[in-house]
């Protein structure tokens, strides 16, 4: 009898201790799924940076183009039309949606 209960308490904490380690390692696998959205999420965030980071640099090239040929110096609606046609043609050559940045 000694025995048997031995066994059933021996097999009780194997089963803990089965059900302790499929735990675990369940937390790492989502640990690891997190770590790897981080990074995605990290990665998407430069790519966005250096997206704005073009279309700033196109805009500054656009309004210094505008100034020198004094096109869009004659009143704020000219600059407006001149900055939204450099920003339609920054985003065909980025293969960027116009409205994607517009609204």
């Amino acid at each position: 009898m000694l025995r048997n209960a031995n066994d059933q308490e021996f097999f009780k904490l194997k089963e803990q201790l089965m059900m302790t380690f499929k735990d675990q390692m369940e937390l790492r696998r989502s640990l690891m799924e997190l770590g790897n959205t981080s990074m995605e999420i990290s990665l998407e965030s430069s790519r966005n940076t250096l997206i704005l980071s073009d279309w700033e640099t196109e805009q500054s090239k656009a309004k210094e183009v505008c100034e020198r040929l004094d096109f869009c110096l004659l009143d704020q609606s000219d600059v407006t039309s001149c900055c939204t046609y450099s920003l339609y043609r920054f985003s065909r050559v980025k293969n960027v949606g116009y409205f994607d940045y517009h609204n």
